[in-house]
């Protein structure tokens, strides 16, 4: 750790990861069930999540291209409050999902359509602070591999909302079709 910046960032980050595993624990524990899906895209989702940010933060080599024209403090400040931003919907967004938290789609198991609170503003803001996280962890370290990865890494989280919309269209009907209509799928 160098500077300041990179260990606000590991903090953001420790909360951002305590509030999901924790939200992991106590909704299979409230449920008395498993949370998690089975979905080869997660899996590959929550990898890359943890190899992109440790390449961001603790790995600063040469061979990962820095982009020089974003190596500047004021970009790095924007970097800190889109993370922070992120850290703060992502932990919104856990609580507001109550016991309907899922890690990849469940079709078995029955939850309640969550629409109020930030799901107001976004149909999936969980995956929106993933997003926004990263982005924000990019312009902290701005490097070429970096960047490809978190253009990768977006992708395929939209390959997982829209595998996740057709389930909640069967799960929940005219209500999430409804929902999907007055709501925008991230913003």
């Amino acid at each position: 750790m160098d500077s300041f910046e990179e260990i606000l960032v590991v903090i953001l980050l420790s909360i951002y990861f305590t509030g999901f595993m924790l939200k992991n624990m106590i909704t299979a524990i409230r449920t008395k069930q498993s949370i998690k899906g089975k979905s080869g895209k997660m899996n590959l989702v929550i990898l890359n999540f943890g190899i992109l940010i440790y390449i961001g933060i603790f790995y600063h080599s040469d061979y990962f291209i820095w982009i020089k024209w974003l190596d500047y403090s004021v970009i790095k400040i924007m970097g800190l409050v889109i993370i922070t931003f992120a850290c703060a919907l992502g932990i919104s967004t856990l609580i507001t999902m109550k016991d309907s938290w899922r890690v990849g789609i469940r079709p078995e198991q029955k939850t309640d359509l969550i629409i109020n609170g930030v799901f107001k503003f976004s149909r999936n803001p969980y995956y929106l602070s993933y997003d926004l996280m990263l982005l924000g962890i990019f312009l902290e370290f701005p490097t070429l591999v970096y960047l490809i990865f978190y253009l990768t890494f977006i992708l395929i989280l939209h390959l997982i909302i829209m595998d996740e919309e057709k389930h909640l269209i069967v799960q929940h009907g005219d209500s999430y079709k409804n929902y999907k209509d007055s709501v925008n799928r991230y913003f």
